[in-house]
């Protein structure tokens, strides 16, 4: 089996293509050049491990397809910067992905986030929330980020798309191994002063857990289906909180956040990973899956596998 990773030079690429490799696949990570640029290490480790790293002038459809796979993931993602750079990752080259899938054969599995489907209308904060295909129906949903409105048009695409396999993941915050981004770092920074940012209601889904559902998804596990890949909607101080105890030695105080993220959100750019957490933060939404899923590790055991990546590689990427 041949599975080709569609942006899969990043956080959940990484651990994806490790567990993909582990198990026998034969894994292409299909990335643009300035993935590789900034991320030489992890390509590095990747071309250890047996995974082909490509990084053509160009990801089209004819690109991709002349890859050939039996499934296409697309990891392609952008949470800032212009919206034209969000709609090129979340749409366009999703649209591309899907072609060459259909076209071959093979499955795509596309992975969104739980905020695609943005404030849903009539739902006050705190309510539960079960993917379902009717959550793409307009007249419920609200995305009110250009990330969450690209994220959602882009499920349009592949779930519209003739003769296509097709599964979607939506994965809340992600934390484990590789886990380089902003928030994971701002993590590191506050453990030095003792204390871990705390969320009441924080969808987690550990790194280990998700990539085991992609590859579930990827043999046809999901074919069809909106998934919410989510191992709890909990403290974050879970995650956070055990992070600091490791990386200090000791236990840390909570930071509660939710003021601060919506002090930000309201100054933040409408594309930025402060507008989007400031958006969890508000609805407080509990994500639940009705498929079944995977044995997902603790978040503290995924912060564990956090910290013993800090510490292994510095957080070098």
């Amino acid at each position: 089996m041949r599975a080709v990773l569609v942006g899969g030079l990043g956080f959940l690429g990484a651990v994806l293509a490790e567990r993909l490799a582990a198990g026998g696949w034969e894994v292409v990570v299909a990335a643009r050049r300035s993935s590789v640029e900034r991320r030489p290490g992890l390509a590095r480790h990747l071309e250890g491990l047996g995974v082909r790293v490509e990084a053509p002038a160009s990801l089209t459809r004819r690109t991709l397809e002349n890859l050939g796979a039996d499934v296409y993931y697309h990891l392609a993602g952008s949470i800032r910067g212009p919206r034209r750079r969000m709609w090129e990752a979340h749409v366009g080259l999703a649209r591309s992905a899907a072609l060459a899938a259909a076209a071959l054969g093979a499955r795509l599995v596309y992975v969104s986030a739980v905020t695609a489907t943005g404030r849903l209308r009539g739902r006050p904060p705190g309510s539960r929330v079960v993917e379902e295909e009717r959550h793409m129906d307009p007249s419920l949903v609200g995305p009110e980020t250009p990330f969450e409105e690209t994220k959602a048009e882009g499920e349009r695409a592949v779930a519209s798309t003739p003769k296509l396999r097709w599964a979607i993941v939506r994965p809340g915050l992600i934390v484990g191994r590789w886990g380089y981004h902003p928030e994971w770092r701002w993590t590191a920074r506050l453990a030095r002063l003792g204390l871990a940012p705390d969320l009441d209601a924080a969808p987690l889904s550990p790194a280990g857990g998700l990539a085991a559902l992609l590859e579930d998804a990827g043999s046809g596990g999901y074919d069809g289906a909106w998934v919410h890949a989510v191992a709890c909607t909990c403290r974050l101080y879970e995650a956070t909180g055990e992070a600091c105890r490791l990386l200090r030695g000791r236990p840390c105080r909570p930071l509660p956040a939710s003021g601060l993220l919506a002090s930000l959100g309201r100054l933040a750019p409408p594309a930025s990973p402060a507008r989007e957490a400031s958006a969890i933060a508000r609805r407080r939404y509990i994500y639940e899956s009705r498929h079944r899923q995977p044995e997902w590790p603790t978040p503290a055991e995924a912060a564990g596998e956090w910290v013993e990546w800090l510490r292994s590689t510095g957080g070098r990427v």
